[in-house]
């Protein structure tokens, strides 16, 4: 497993010496973006794509995790290696979501496989759902201005990915939330701002 904590503007990477200290065998690279737009946020899989084109040949491990600057994550990893992993993916359908509204945006051929995560900030993706989404055939999807907890759960279904929850107990330690921190919480924590 490599691990990527992606960064923008003055946030650094407060949480990394926690992570570290909890996982010492995993590599960690830090994704610095000086991305300015206020999009940023909404377009952080092109950031993450982008990377591991350029980085692919250099990183042995069989899985990446991708974290946001703000996840707080004081426990060991414990994951069942699969494509894709987030603490909650669901298809279009299931559960009423803000982000449905942008699948208009999606190519008409793989409208019918939209699906979402949440939150994008932590997630596992294999070397294999990274170099699909990777392919030319992608880059006008990821030029444009979309939702990333939409668009690449969506390409990954429509190419028959599997998404996947992570399991319990990793799973219902993951709190989705901006709240302080409680002394002596353990888990991981989206989003500890401070």
């Amino acid at each position: 497993l490599h691990a990527v904590i992606s960064t923008y503007g003055d946030k650094g990477t407060p949480h990394l010496d926690v992570f570290q200290k909890n996982n010492p065998s995993i590599e960690c690279h830090i994704l610095y973006s000086n991305e300015k737009s206020n999009t940023a946020w909404r377009n952080c899989d092109v950031f993450a794509r982008d990377w591991w084109k350029v980085n692919r040949f250099k990183i042995s491990a069989t899985h990446v995790l991708f974290i946001e600057h703000d996840v707080y994550w004081n426990i060991p990893i414990d994951f069942e290696p699969k494509d894709f992993i987030a603490r909650d993916v669901f298809l279009v359908g299931t559960r009423k979501w803000d982000w449905w509204k942008e699948a208009h945006n999606l190519p008409k051929d793989i409208q019918k496989f939209s699906a979402g995560c949440q939150p994008f900030g932590i997630r596992v993706m294999s070397r294999y759902a990274l170099d699909l989404l990777s392919q030319p055939v992608f880059d006008e999807l990821y030029s444009l201005d979309m939702m990333c907890e939409l668009r690449t759960p969506t390409i990954l279904n429509s190419l028959g990915i599997k998404l996947s929850n992570f399991n319990p107990p990793l799973r219902g330690n993951i709190t989705c939330r901006e709240i302080k921190l409680p002394k002596h919480s353990v888990g991981v924590f989206h989003a500890i701002k401070k």
